[in-house]
Parts: structure tokens; sequence; C-alpha cells
């Protein structure tokens, strides 16, 4: 299932514009935010984006911005 999620966030990355806002969460509870934050490093890696945390809420999990 984590790799699934981290394929769809890729594909998720690659359709933001530059400049733009990925926002997700995850509703999974075994998925602890440090795993989702890692996922979605990975993620962009493969995307061949660049991003960072813009803000972590209790829930949702943590946003992510190109750029």
């Amino acid at each position: 299932a984590a790799g699934r999620r981290c394929h769809e966030h890729r594909n998720a990355l690659r359709a933001v514009e530059p400049g733009g806002w990925l926002i997700t969460s995850s509703c999974s509870q075994p998925v602890g935010a440090g795993d989702f934050l890692e996922m979605l490093k990975r993620a962009a890696r493969s995307a061949q984006r660049r991003g960072r945390r813009a803000r972590r809420e209790r829930t949702p999990r943590p946003a992510w911005v190109d750029g």
C-alpha cells in the first residue's frame, strides 16, 4: 500500500504547476507523520521535483509545496 501511495503522490506532484501547492493527508492511523513525510520526499525525488513542508497540522498530515 505504501508503494501505491508513493506512486500516486509522484503523479500528483508532476501535475502541480511550478510554484503550486499539493495539499495531502493520510487517513491511515498506522502511517505516522514521519513515515508519511518520508513517502512524500521519495515521491518528490521520483517526480524530479523539489518541495518543502509548508505546515503540519495535527490532522491532516503535512502539506507539501513545490519549490
